[in-house]
């Protein structure tokens, strides 16, 4: 018998909709210019700027303006400054988190 990936019956609604949700966000931003997305096995997704000279700092700093975080994943040791990661939210944000980064990347 496999092991739950969660520890308590409690947590499976939660961990099957990030699971859910997970997926979707995946799939949303691969489709996203100037981005090289990780395949995620966690509720963060990891990606790459993609471009000579992309910094996460100043993708960052735009999405702030809108109230949208972002890691920047620069103090990584061995990643550079294009390197970031971006949390696994409810639909309604990641909708909102898809659409600024959209935005952005196509001004950046």
């Amino acid at each position: 018998r496999r092991a739950e990936p969660y520890n308590f019956p409690i947590f499976k609604p939660y961990y099957e909709l990030t699971q859910k949700e997970k997926d979707w966000l995946y799939e949303q931003m691969t489709a996203l210019p100037g981005l090289h997305v990780y395949r995620p096995c966690v509720n963060f997704i990891f990606w790459r700027l993609t471009g000579e000279g992309k910094r996460t700092a100043d993708l960052a700093d735009a999405l702030r303006a809108d109230g949208i975080l972002i890691r920047d994943c620069t103090n990584y040791p061995g990643l550079t400054a294009a390197y970031g990661r971006n949390a696994v939210r409810p639909r309604f944000e990641n909708e909102r988190f898809v659409e600024k980064m959209r935005e952005k990347l196509s001004k950046f």
